[in-house]
């Protein structure tokens, strides 16, 4: 959308070129120029330098203009918390880096202790070397297997394998059976202790990063333009977003159709008691004539998305787009604007057409005075006008 500011750099640009128009105006060169830059939709060289230095210039104050207010933004949302100095900052952080240090250092200690756990019950087992010939009691390996149950954050598999043993029955394999169950349990009560400690240093780790956050924009200077500011996470991320919203506003390319419209706008006046503009002012009553029938058209599809929502406000979008994008040279006929509109309606998007998507049910239908799909047949009903005709090529379409 064009602000303000762009319509003006615009307008003066314009005027200052077609001031400068007026005192070539007998030019043979000027008068070729004109009629060339109707006839091909091309922006005068010159009027282009009279508008991209202020383009940037504008874009360049929009873009420090965003800067201070997120900087500012930055400094109140990272300002030392009520009731606090720097000092107590600093100290608390001092204080939230020994916590950390102690946690880390547990886990550690845990993770080793897991690890020599872990070693210790991965060693190899001979089942076939603790041979016996008593049955196995099967009420023992009942009590066995309740006694794993409650290991369910270890792989009990190399202990269930040897529960299951036809040798089960060794006492030796039992008392080696105990020390596998044993080691899961430490291995067990290691991961809890490390999964503990971890979770609590989630809390510890957010209120450090802030503090240093806090620290860091405490030091800043309070004029964003002075050395030493900067936007640091999430602000920078901010910033770098709105930038990027703002760049279209000031991108001369997207800017071209609005320029060529204005500049034939403005020229108009000026060149149509001329003889020797006969040719452009059929070039600019054509073009301006189709563009108003373009703008109608987009004018009715704008009225029909702000009755919607969803997915049929999507569909009607990429139509207005489509329309939009449509650049009108004295080569244009309403046909290709209607050929838009038809292609359209045949798009799929999730299993339908865009036409079907405007189909309105027979309950819809009978209490509805305006069918949903109306708008389209009013698009077309548009293009199917005739008014005024092509001064140069005697046509309407």
């Amino acid at each position: 959308m064009l602000t303000d500011k762009v319509r003006m750099i615009i307008n003066q640009a314009i005027t200052k070129y077609i001031n400068y128009l007026s005192e070539r105006i007998d030019s043979a060169k000027v008068i070729d120029g004109i009629n060339t830059a109707v006839a091909t939709r091309e922006i005068p060289t010159l009027l282009t330098d009279f508008i991209t230095p202020h383009l940037q210039a504008a874009k360049e104050e929009a873009e420090h203009a965003i800067y201070a207010e997120v900087y500012k933004m930055q400094k109140m949302h990272f300002a030392c918390p009520q009731g606090m100095d720097m000092d107590e900052v600093r100290r608390k952080q001092e204080r939230l880096c020994t916590a950390i240090k102690n946690t880390t250092d547990i886990i550690t200690q845990q993770k080793k202790r897991e690890e020599k756990y872990q070693a210790m019950y991965d060693e190899f087992v001979d089942v076939e070397s603790y041979s016996t010939i008593f049955e196995p009691d099967s009420g023992l390996r009942r009590r066995y297997y309740n006694n794993i149950r409650h290991l369910t954050d270890v792989d009990t598999s190399q202990v269930v394998a040897l529960i299951k043993s036809p040798n089960f029955a060794n006492r030796d394999l039992q008392r080696v059976i105990c020390s596998k169950i044993s080691y899961l349990e430490e291995i067990q009560h290691a991961k809890h202790i490390i999964a503990n400690l971890e979770k609590k240093l989630v809390p510890y780790m957010s209120q450090l990063n802030l503090n240093d956050k806090i620290i860091a924009v405490a030091a800043m200077p309070a004029n964003d333009q002075e050395k030493g500011a900067q936007l640091i996470p999430p602000f920078d991320s901010r910033y770098k977003e709105q930038q990027a919203k703002l760049n279209p506003d000031f991108d001369y390319d997207s800017l071209q159709g609005y320029i060529f419209n204005v500049f034939i706008r403005n020229l108009r006046p000026f060149i149509e008691d001329k003889p020797v503009f006969k040719v452009a002012l059929g070039h600019i009553e054509f073009i301006s004539e189709f563009e108003d029938y373009k703008m109608r058209v987009l004018n009715k599809l704008n009225n029909k998305s702000i009755t919607l929502s969803g997915e049929k406000l999507v569909r009607v979008e990429s139509l207005a787009t489509a329309i939009s994008g449509y650049t009108v040279t004295i080569s244009s006929r309403k046909s290709e604007l209607e050929k838009i509109i038809l292609d359209w309606e045949k798009q799929m998007v999730n299993g339908k057409s865009n036409a079907e998507a405007f189909e309105s049910n027979a309950c819809v239908a009978f209490f509805s005075k305006t069918p949903d799909n109306q708008f389209i047949a009013d698009c077309l009903d548009i293009l199917e006008e005739e008014r005024v005709l092509n001064p140069v090529y005697g046509l309407a379409h």
